[in-house]
């Protein structure tokens, strides 16, 4: 069986500072299969400069 799924990505911050690192992006990350409104994963995430990407919750 084929499963498909739904990711949506919302930018929750631009531009704050993340354990020393400046303009980092903030971003909400849920998981969901399609057609189907519960959510399956939902993650925050930061992407700073010279760090990367940090699973924040």
């Amino acid at each position: 069986m084929e499963r498909r799924a739904i990711t949506t990505l919302t930018i929750r911050d631009i531009g704050f500072d993340h354990g020393g690192f400046r303009h980092a992006l903030r971003v909400e990350w849920v998981l969901r299969d399609k057609g189907d409104s519960r959510t399956i994963d939902h993650r925050i995430y930061a992407f700073a400069t010279g760090k990367g990407v940090v699973h924040l919750r």
